[in-house]
């Protein structure tokens, strides 16, 4: 699994953040970009991946790659979304995983999702603001919840 965490993003709309997240992911996996931004695409068109606490949760499976990866991003200001909640998002995790791994993306699903919920995790996450930090905590929550290696 590899992590990757980018703070300080600017976005002015939900398209242009599917766009950054394609292109990020892109560059650092290696799959086509336009692969990533159809799926995404679709995937929030089935449903907003918004859980609330100012979190968008994007996940989506693929063909040709060979481990998950989580790409996390602190927005510098919030962006205005339809949540659960009502709260904008200012944290977005977004999941790639191979096609073929099935039980392994719903448990980082999942896992992430008990992140959020922990008040202290939660807390950690909304306070640091280094690229490196956040990779740790994120990492050191889901070796906690068995997933990382």
């Amino acid at each position: 699994m590899q992590i990757h965490c980018l703070t300080d993003i600017t976005v002015e709309s939900p398209d242009e953040l599917i766009e950054k997240l394609s292109d990020v992911a892109s560059r650092i996996t290696g799959h086509p970009k336009d692969e990533i931004l159809t799926s995404l695409r679709e995937r929030e068109r089935l449903s907003s991946t918004a859980i609330g606490k100012g979190v968008m949760l994007p996940h989506i499976r693929v063909d040709e790659i060979e481990a998950d990866y989580i790409f996390f991003l602190k927005l510098d200001n919030p962006l205005k979304y339809v949540s659960p909640d009502g709260v904008d998002i200012s944290f977005v995790f977004f999941i790639m995983s191979p096609l073929e791994k099935k039980t392994e993306y719903l448990r980082l699903v999942s896992s992430i999702v008990k992140m959020i919920k922990n008040e202290s995790i939660y807390s950690q996450i909304r306070d640091v603001h280094n690229s490196e930090e956040l990779k740790k905590v994120i990492q050191d929550n889901l070796l906690v919840k068995g997933i990382t290696n």
